[in-house]
């Protein structure tokens, strides 16, 4: 039988986060001038290119706005809890009962990572829980961040789960089955299953799992 490995995203995938986003953008936008915020831009400040957004706008001085949207999205999230994803916690229990190992892989700080895995009850689910660290340039989706994320776990098959551009070239550079949650899913990038509700991710697990 062949030992499995998930990798998850978290933000996007796991958890609903975009209202404490979307508010942290906006705030750094009233205060460094940006016009409009658009959903591009919401996907893009904190995802594998988001050094084009904040150089876009910002050049050489973008350190100082960034850091105060990572001020701004922190101090959201600890008003409000983040939602988990109805359909996730299903097949974390699915994947915990066969004793698949679980990882999240993510580009969001550490220190927020391991504070909302905590407050949200989903720690005990995960081997690990990588996010980032200060300063720190391997992040999704480079190869490196996944070995920092799989060091020292044997395993046949790597499985990523996730929503977004980050996810999807990570499984490719992994060479990982992907699973990609998107209603509007992209068209320029290769996946092994579209799931377009997060309750869906289960239809893919359990023949994969259960080796139907």
């Amino acid at each position: 039988m062949a030992k499995n490995l998930v990798l998850w995203d978290w933000d996007g995938t796991i958890v609903d986060n975009h209202g404490a986003a979307r508010l942290a953008l906006q705030d750094m936008a009233d205060k460094y001038g940006l016009e409009k915020i658009t959903d591009d831009d919401l996907q893009n400040v904190m995802g594998a290119y988001r050094g084009a957004f904040w150089t876009f706008h910002f050049g050489s001085k973008a350190d100082e706005p960034y850091q105060y949207f990572i001020q701004r999205f922190e101090e959201n999230n600890k008003k409000n809890a983040p939602v988990i994803y109805q359909g996730v916690t299903q097949a974390l229990d699915y994947l915990k009962v066969n004793q698949v190992p679980q990882i999240v892989l993510s580009n969001m700080p550490q220190a927020m990572l391991d504070e909302q895995s905590e407050r949200t009850g989903l720690r005990e689910y995960f081997v690990r829980l990588v996010g980032l660290g200060k300063g720190q340039k391997d992040r999704k989706p480079h190869v490196e961040h996944v070995q920092q994320a799989v060091r020292g776990i044997d395993y046949d098959k790597l499985i990523m789960i996730g929503d977004g551009e980050s996810d999807l070239m990570t499984a490719k550079n992994a060479d990982a089955q992907m699973v990609y949650i998107a209603q509007k899913p992209r068209t320029d990038f290769k996946y092994d299953f579209l799931a377009k509700t997060h309750a869906q991710i289960m239809e893919f697990l359990k023949p994969l799992i259960e080796g139907k």
